[in-house]
């Protein structure tokens, strides 16, 4: 008997200790979604550098075509990389949301009192609303990763026989349009991440406390 009671006061123990399952939920989602956010900003400087290598070949920075056309070649595959990287981290996202809001959803009915259930129906879809804006923005990124990458590997092989000022030149107009391209990805990214942080803020369970009230000040004399 001794030896069950001691079980279950450390069961109850670990569950006060850790919190509920949704709790734990969350923290795998929020964790998940700021992994994604260090992702996507890890590949947008990955792709400045790519494409500050490109401007140097049409550029004719310093004359060395090889050089600059080595690491801009390396530079496309580490895009790449981070393009299915960020892909396979927005799946790991949505893994993460489903048992959480599944269970919100199953547990949202298990509260007795209508008022309050309804409050927290209210807060669960405003939570998903918030949650389903990532996935919006992320898609749009996703979506412009793919002529941003078609462009440069076009590039890519453009030079890969014929290398020189006269050809680096060539890819003047088309290095102008990539660039905007470029720029509106940017835009997408910078959204998608400020989108996660604007969520993981708005369901943070560890935030800074407030400041203290100030005392009320005393009226001056006449």
């Amino acid at each position: 008997m001794r030896v069950q009671a001691f079980i279950l006061a450390a069961l109850i123990g670990a569950c006060s200790s850790t919190g509920s399952k949704g709790q734990s939920e969350l923290a795998d989602l929020t964790g998940e979604i700021d992994k994604l956010s260090k992702d996507l900003t890890a590949g947008k400087a990955d792709i400045q550098k790519a494409l500050a290598e490109h401007d140097a070949i049409v550029g004719n920075t310093d004359g060395n075509f090889v050089g600059h056309y080595k690491k801009f070649s390396s530079a496309i595959e580490t895009v790449e990389k981070d393009r299915k990287g960020i892909s396979e981290r927005i799946e790991k996202v949505k893994a993460a949301a489903e048992p959480y809001f599944s269970r919100w959803r199953d547990e949202n009915s298990k509260i007795t009192d209508p008022g309050l259930r309804d409050r927290d129906s209210k807060n669960m879809a405003n939570s998903r609303a918030r949650y389903d804006e990532i996935f919006k923005a992320g898609d749009a990124a996703k979506a412009a990763y793919e002529p941003l990458m078609k462009t440069l590997k076009d590039h890519r092989q453009f030079w890969s026989n014929n290398l020189n000022a006269e050809s680096a030149a060539q890819m003047k107009a088309d290095s102008e349009k990539l660039g905007k391209d470029a720029d509106a990805l940017y835009g997408l990214i910078d959204k998608v991440v400020d989108t996660a942080r604007k969520y993981n803020e708005s369901v943070a369970m560890r935030v800074k406390p407030p400041p203290p009230a100030e005392p009320a000040k005393e009226p001056a004399k006449q």
